[in-house]
């Protein structure tokens, strides 16, 4: 249902960002709007650093919201936040 409630998600444009190992980021962006997408493969959690934004959706249904910067991502967990009108800007140039 997310994807259908925001048109981002659906069309637009796609960058890669560099994550690490069992890690992918991603960034889509339609119309000034801008989601950044954060997914953990690996069941093992992982520390990913993320931007300044609404927390839109995570894998778990749980989380209230997030603080930029760095997070820890549980075992197979994926986050999408909406960061805004243009692609975001953070550490990880695209791959």
């Amino acid at each position: 249902m997310v994807r259908c409630s925001r048109r981002g998600l659906l069309a637009g444009e796609q960058r890669s960002l560099k994550g690490r190992q069992h890690v992918l980021v991603y960034q889509r962006y339609f119309h000034g709007t801008c989601f950044h997408i954060v997914l953990n493969f690996s069941d093992m959690p992982q520390a990913v650093e993320v931007p300044i934004g609404n927390l839109v959706l995570s894998a778990h249904l749980d989380r209230d919201g997030l603080t930029p910067g760095d997070v820890a991502l549980r075992a197979n967990e994926g986050i999408i936040i909406e960061v805004g009108a243009t692609p975001a800007a953070i550490s990880g140039d695209q791959t």
